[in-house]
């Protein structure tokens, strides 16, 4: 596991995604001089997707037809990510009860928004389109909120996803 900057301790409010090797990237998260975080795939019939940060790990597993569970590195449930029926939102709901929701602001455009009770906005991808540059950039009152990181990577992954579907 690579060392990562504590993410609570970083001087930026936007992020970005940088690629790392070609036949099994590592995609990771950082600010250009610190990563705090790395987003990764294995397995061939069943995907999983590991997230990587300082201080914690996950993996992504499907759990349904249109649920996925979010495990730690020791197993416990962190979360689940849900999707309704014919519906482009996507609800993430934590082990303890937190809950937030990612949608496209528009279909014209290629940004996406975490928000929590309906009004707030804690996390806002900006995608720059099929081959351009993804920016996280984190609300101001976010930092308190225990999931953010994982909000963050799980959203690069979306995107990352999001991308592999087009190209084929």
């Amino acid at each position: 596991m690579e060392t990562y900057h504590v993410f609570n301790q970083r001087k930026t409010k936007q992020l970005w995604l940088k690629r790392i090797g070609w036949i099994k990237p590592v995609y990771e998260l950082t600010d250009g001089a610190f990563s705090y975080g790395s987003l990764s795939y294995y397995g061939f019939i069943n995907r999983v997707t590991q997230l990587e940060t300082a201080n914690e790990g996950w993996m992504i597993r499907n759990a349904g037809f249109f649920k996925m569970e979010i495990s730690t590195a020791d197993g416990r449930v962190a979360g689940y990510i849900k999707r309704n029926w014919l519906s482009s939102k996507i609800e993430f709901i934590g082990a303890d009860g937190f809950s937030a929701l990612y949608y496209r602001l528009s279909i014209w455009r290629s940004e996406f928004v975490w928000v929590i009770n309906e009004d707030q906005t804690l996390i806002h991808i900006d995608s720059g389109g099929l081959m351009g540059k993804i920016v996280v950039t984190f609300a101001d009152f976010a930092y308190e909120q225990p999931y953010l990181l994982l909000l963050a990577l799980l959203s690069l992954d979306f995107d990352l996803t999001r991308r592999r579907h087009i190209a084929v």
